[in-house]
């Protein structure tokens, strides 16, 4: 089991953006996971477990309120952790 924060921590961030995953091994076979977290963008509170996590994610950030650079640079980091799964 691994929890963690997705994004990075950013001045002016209001929250954490929690994350939950489990690995199942398994004999002979690839291993499964399974993951959950709230948002691709952070919460509204410093509380790891206070937002509901899922494994269907949803954006409940404002971008237009959000530092052009720092969308910018979350956008292109989510990006490429997303394309880096394994087949």
């Amino acid at each position: 089991m691994r929890i963690s924060e997705v994004n990075n921590l950013y001045r002016g961030a209001v929250g954490h953006s929690p994350s939950v995953s489990l690995k199942f091994l398994l004999d002979g076979v690839q291993s499964e996971n399974i993951m959950a977290q709230y948002d691709l963008s952070a919460g509204d509170s410093w509380n790891f477990f206070h937002e509901d996590m899922s494994n269907r994610l949803f954006t409940n950030v404002d971008l237009e309120s959000l530092d052009q650079e720092v969308h910018y640079i979350m956008g292109e980091t989510v990006m490429k952790k997303l394309t880096e799964g394994s087949p």
